[in-house]
């Protein structure tokens, strides 16, 4: 089964809605209650607060090399992984040193995530489309913080049980991924 343009693109959305939208905005959301329950210093949160865009830009930097020696499949499971693992330390955290951790492993997802659906995209959608399909996937950051909101409001406080949630996603999005490719489909698994 060839994935169409149409499914490439909104698989890709769903990916940057949970690599960009959920793992790496949706933290933002949850600054208040995590300094108060974590007892963090204005400075302390905003160091934290820098992490995701300095391991963005220091993934992405990098990100072409590893999409060309991983593959594009294995290249956003790689990234999945930094996003589940992030979330997963963030749900967890006990300190600054385990949140500032996840958080940064939150950004490495995202700056992994764009070049590994950029690389299966010209592989497996036609040129003519590039544009349509990189609009679609791109709208996937607002769909993954739309998401994000409703949760932060129906559990004002309580930010570990959303992190924990959140941070399965990322685990069944990969487990289709190398499912897929399991069975030989290499454009459905995202080429390799």
């Amino acid at each position: 089964m060839r994935l169409s343009s149409t499914g490439f693109a909104l698989l890709g959305a769903a990916l940057i809605a949970i690599s960009f939208g959920l793992a790496r905005f949706a933290f933002g959301l949850f600054v208040p209650p995590i300094r108060e329950e974590l007892g963090l210093s204005s400075y302390v949160i905003g160091i934290i607060g820098s992490l995701p865009l300095i391991s963005f830009l220091l993934a992405t930097a990098v990100a072409p090399l590893v999409t060309r020696y991983l593959g594009a499949r294995y290249a956003a499971v790689l990234s999945g992984l930094f996003g589940a693992g992030g979330l997963a330390l963030i749900s967890q955290a006990t300190g600054p040193l385990m949140l500032g951790i996840g958080v940064f492993a939150c950004g490495i997802c995202t700056g992994l995530m764009m070049p590994a659906l950029t690389a299966a995209m010209q592989a497996i959608v036609r040129r003519s489309l590039h544009g349509r399909v990189s609009s679609v996937m791109n709208a996937g950051t607002s769909i993954g913080v739309i998401v994000a909101v409703p949760t932060v409001l129906f559990m004002v406080g309580a930010w570990r049980p959303p992190s924990v949630r959140i941070s399965v996603v990322p685990s069944d999005t990969l487990f289709l991924q190398t499912d897929q490719g399991a069975k030989g489909d290499t454009h459905a698994s995202l080429l390799r």
